[in-house]
């Protein structure tokens, strides 16, 4: 099966918060790659969590406005949402589901440089 984006979900969140939620794709199948892509409005998120996601980065600030931080995981039944922990921010999270990837491996977790998969 040829690995592909299969959709993607955007969730908004417009007020501080330190235990943001973010919605899941509306089909999630077992075995699908689901990835995180966390932004928030300040320099604090490197303490953002989500429980049994794992963390690609450690997060990129950009000149102390805005923080970025990836995760990844693989399917299993999946909820409709996931609430998270960290800092008291506002955030905008992106998740991109992809079907056909390898199970075994998904990413180069092995690669420290933030951004390599």
């Amino acid at each position: 099966m040829a690995v592909a984006v299969v959709s993607t979900t955007e969730t908004l969140v417009g007020a501080n918060d330190a235990t943001p939620t973010f919605n899941m794709p509306a089909t999630r199948p077992d075995g699908d790659l689901y990835l995180l892509f966390a932004i928030a409005d300040g320099t604090q998120g490197a303490g953002l969590t989500f429980t049994g996601w794992n963390a690609i980065s450690g997060g990129v600030a950009d000149e102390g406005t805005v923080f970025t931080k990836t995760f990844w995981r693989l399917g299993s039944s999946e909820p409709a949402s996931y609430t998270g922990a960290g800092p008291s921010e506002e955030y905008i999270f992106y998740v991109v589901r992809v079907s056909g990837a390898d199970t075994t491996t998904p990413l180069d977790n092995a690669a420290t440089t933030t951004g390599a998969m």
